[in-house]
């Protein structure tokens, strides 16, 4: 039985969480029947998601991007690009790779499609972000940036959503008549789950056993909103003082100053050390089990993956009523969904969850289960499966 060859495309200089997504499906995909490879930039940053038996692997030298320079350095980047394209377009073909997949930003989406192209194979573009703008409506995105989304949207052979949101925002601004499956990311049980010890964190950062530790996990930038974060738990303490609260994550390079704005925030409210700003560590599943409750008061979250890792780990949520956030979690059972931008509802709802122990371990409870019934990882590849044997069977044609 001939196996369908799917090379999963990832230009990038950081092999983030799409490559993540990637590994949930190549991790998952029946090996009788397909065949992963991925080809990834050789200077990309970050760790692979799946180990050397579950997909080849190689490296090529693609720059990282077309973003700096004069006219004459971007002409010989440009070049430089596009020779290599060519050689990946012939090691597609040499391969009988079947299907390119990629991410559907303006960087990915337009190399993945000109490969597809160069080697006559579909292209799969797997929307995992608003198409043409920022999240939480955070300034305007460049001319090239916001029309090349639609139109990448518009010529791909096969379009998956990672939400109905997404899929619905997509088809506002790209495609209006075309059907958008939606495969939702998922997440990992085994890694996330309430059996986790979160003692060490919480010594740590100096967090006490009679503390009710809050956290929000994950970048650092406006339409994560942080501040209000902040601001509801400076209002929620005056109530409930053993509340501590803490942020870990990475400041994102394209919003530059909003760690400083937030780290003037708490000092004019003069939290200090009840509300801690740390730097991201690869130990999300310990800060999670550190936490008594999780918060995302983020805008437009495409999926929503740290609201999907709090409840596999059994913790209560707290998030923002925004984006696909409300597809994920089930309000008043797994947590508490509250206006975006409402630093008061969030307070309310900390206060609430913070003087109720029993509320907090029922809704952990709950997550946990809402995990295991619709969001573990191996759901993933069952839903692309089918969407890649009808991409494959137009590869077929074409050859």
């Amino acid at each position: 039985m001939t196996r369908t060859r799917v090379l999963y495309f990832c230009p990038d200089m950081y092999l983030g969480p799409v490559m993540s997504v990637y590994g949930q499906i190549i991790r998952g995909l029946d090996p009788s029947r397909f065949e992963s490879y991925a080809a990834i930039n050789g200077a990309a940053t970050g760790a692979l998601p799946f180990g050397p038996s579950d997909a080849i692997v190689t490296r090529w030298r693609l720059g990282s991007g077309l973003r700096s320079g004069g006219v004459t350095a971007r002409a010989a980047s440009s070049l430089f690009l596009m020779s290599a394209m060519l050689r990946l377009a012939r090691y597609a073909r040499r391969e009988q790779i079947d299907i390119v997949q990629c991410e559907c930003t303006a960087y990915a989406g337009t190399l993945g499609l000109v490969l597809a192209r160069m080697a006559r194979l579909p292209v799969l573009m797997h929307v995992h972000h608003l198409v043409g703008r920022h999240a939480g409506g955070a300034g305007a995105y460049g001319f090239p940036r916001r029309q090349l989304g639609p139109r990448l949207v518009r010529q791909a052979d096969e379009i998956v959503s990672v939400s109905h949101f997404i899929a619905e925002q997509a088809r506002q601004v790209a495609a209006p008549s075309r059907a958008i499956p939606v495969v939702e990311n998922g997440v990992s049980l085994e890694r996330f789950h309430p059996g986790i010890s979160g003692t060490q964190i919480r010594r740590e950062y100096g967090v006490d056993d009679d503390d009710i530790l809050v956290l929000q996990l994950g970048r650092i930038f406006e339409s994560k909103r942080q501040e209000d974060f902040i601001a509801a738990f400076d209002d929620a303490r005056a109530t409930l003082p053993a509340l501590r609260g803490l942020v870990v994550g990475a400041e994102d390079p394209c919003y530059a100053g909003y760690k400083s704005r937030l780290t003037r925030m708490c000092e004019e409210h003069e939290l200090g050390e009840r509300f801690l700003i740390a730097d991201a560590r690869p130990a999300a599943p310990e800060l999670i089990a550190a936490a008594d409750i999780v918060v995302a008061p983020s805008l437009d979250e495409a999926w929503g993956l740290v609201v999907a890792e709090a409840m596999a780990a059994g913790k209560p949520v707290i998030a923002a009523r925004s984006g696909a956030t409300p597809e994920v979690m089930v309000d008043g059972v797994t947590g508490f969904l509250v206006p975006p931008r409402s630093p008061a509802a969030l307070a309310e709802k900390l206060v609430l969850l913070g003087r109720d122990a029993d509320l907090r371990r029922a809704m952990g409870a709950a997550g946990r289960r809402h995990a295991q019934q619709e969001l573990a990882e191996s759901r993933v590849a069952e839903k692309f499966e089918p969407i890649y044997e009808r991409l494959a069977s137009r590869s077929s044609s074409r050859r």
